[in-house]
């Protein structure tokens, strides 16, 4: 799963992402019971619009920079025993040189 959280108030730019990128999914605004802000939260829980249209647009385009943090994911899903193995196809195609084919 991918989750993506901003301020309430910048709930737009998740929407306006998530529109370029192509994803279905809708941006949440889960407001604070405590002093806190509200937050808006954009999750990708399939396997499908990670591997095809979250991952590319992340992996060599604008939206990161540094793809550090991204590799640090990807290894991270390996790692994790909890993770289902349907999940671990995405640090394979990034390896493989899969993803920077595609842009």
């Amino acid at each position: 799963m991918f989750v993506a959280k901003l301020g309430a108030e910048k709930a737009w730019m998740l929407i306006l992402a998530a529109k370029m990128i192509g994803l279905k999914n809708k941006v949440y605004i889960y407001g604070s019971k405590e002093k806190r802000r509200a937050q808006a939260v954009l999750m990708v829980r399939g396997v499908g619009p990670l591997k095809s249209k979250l991952i590319p647009s992340l992996f060599y385009t604008q939206f990161i920079h540094k793809h550090l943090p991204l590799m640090d994911w990807f290894e991270n899903i390996e790692k994790n025993k909890k993770v289902p193995e349907r999940y671990k196809i995405i640090p394979r195609l990034a390896r493989s040189g899969f993803y920077k084919n595609r842009n």
